[in-house]
């Protein structure tokens, strides 16, 4: 028999239990409500004609068999099409492609999507949804920025969150990037706010850029101005100054839309040259084997597998690129300005110079680049200005 003293021992613990639950739920509530107030992602309101999806890449590796996940961003260009970075996809070409999965995440479902077609060079892909997206989908505004946009605010928006709750902070314990110089921008999970800086001229493409401090899972979103209209679509962030981000002109966007949807990729030609750039002008390295200028070889031009290029390259002979169809070419940029408007089939006269001032004239006929050369791109093989730059054009 319990004793009056054990009783009302009993019903003091119990009701101890019940004030600690209370306070527990209560706590738990506010800790809720705190959380639901600072996370960034639950207050987005994306613009009206903007919509961003999340591109989810499931690859198996070709050699370990071993399964992989990308992720990156992507937005609808029109009713049809979700532009991308090509860099997010591309693992495609390396992985066992009946074992690859590309799927875009709308914010509440995960849809199966195929690649249209990519370029390496500009680093640009199109995707389409395999099944219907319950989002409503709207043309969105885009306009080409110049000079004359200079400091102007721009605006870079996520992809939808998958727990919009929890998900900022978990992003930030998980991946503690430093301060970019903004610390609004310290969360992946936030509306990253920046300005232009300027613009570049690549050796593929024009760049726009930006102080906004992406960081990985930013690519391929677009880049969007005070008005909400995309001028650009966000690529790379420059690993020594993490504030400093780029992004591929929208003019360059347009031109490769247009080819992809048409053909599937980007119809540039292909030279066949490794090249380096020298103080007074261009200089082959290496020729790509079977490629059109592997007929360089009488002149002491190696002929190498891609696979077998590995930089820096020692060329066997200093053969110099003096001009393309009667245009002198006196940088790497000005070789791929000479080249990149012809088609496959269509046959360009060289002229080339040795250190002993030979002159070799050379009427070359081109290939495809995508079709020949898909492992490599300009994109991935520009160098900072200090150091040699080197392409395969």
């Amino acid at each position: 028999m319990i004793s009056f003293e054990e009783l009302t021992y009993l019903k003091k613990w119990e009701r101890m239990k019940l004030k600690s639950l209370v306070v527990l739920v209560v706590l738990s509530v506010f800790a809720l409500v705190v959380l639901s107030l600072f996370d960034e992602r639950s207050k987005i309101k994306y613009p009206s004609g903007i919509t961003i999806v999340q591109i989810i890449g499931k690859f198996q590796d070709g050699l370990t068999g071993e399964y992989f996940d990308t992720s990156s961003s992507g937005f609808f260009i029109d009713n049809k099409y979700i532009a991308t970075n090509n860099h997010a996809v591309e693992l495609v070409k390396y992985s066992k492609r009946q074992r690859a999965e590309i799927t875009i995440f709308d914010g509440k479902d995960t849809h199966p999507a195929r690649i249209v077609g990519l370029d390496s060079d500009t680093d640009v892909a199109l995707l389409e949804p395999l099944s219907w997206c319950d989002i409503k989908i709207q043309r969105p505004c885009s306009r080409s920025v110049g000079e004359r946009d200079m400091y102007k605010k721009v605006i870079v928006y996520p992809h939808p969150p998958s727990m919009s709750l929890i998900r900022s902070w978990f992003d930030y314990i998980l991946n503690p990037y430093p301060d970019y110089g903004n610390p609004n921008n310290r969360l992946r999970a936030q509306v990253l706010r920046g300005y232009i800086t300027g613009f570049e001229d690549w050796i593929g493409l024009k760049v726009v850029r930006h102080l906004s401090g992406i960081v990985p899972g930013y690519s391929g979103t677009p880049l969007l101005d005070s008005n909400s209209c995309y001028v650009g679509m966000n690529f790379r962030y420059d690993r020594l100054s993490l504030s400093l981000s780029y992004a591929i002109s929208n003019e360059d966007l347009q031109q490769t839309f247009r080819e992809i949807r048409e053909y599937g990729y980007v119809r540039t030609a292909f030279l066949g040259l490794a090249v380096s750039q020298g103080r007074d002008g261009v200089y082959v390295l290496v020729a790509v084997k079977n490629g059109p200028t592997e007929i360089l070889d009488k002149y002491g031009v190696q002929a190498i597998e891609l696979k077998e290029v590995v930089l820096p390259i020692q060329p066997i002979a200093r053969l110099r690129i003096h001009s393309v169809n009667g245009t002198e070419v006196r940088d790497i940029k000005g070789l791929w300005t000479a080249i990149k408007d012809f088609k496959s089939g269509e046959i360009v006269r060289m002229i080339f110079k040795d250190s002993s001032g030979n002159v070799y004239e050379e009427n070359i006929k081109l290939v495809s680049r995508f079709h020949f050369l898909q492992k490599y791109s300009l994109v991935e093989l520009y160098f900072e200005p200090t150091s040699e730059q080197i392409a395969i054009i």
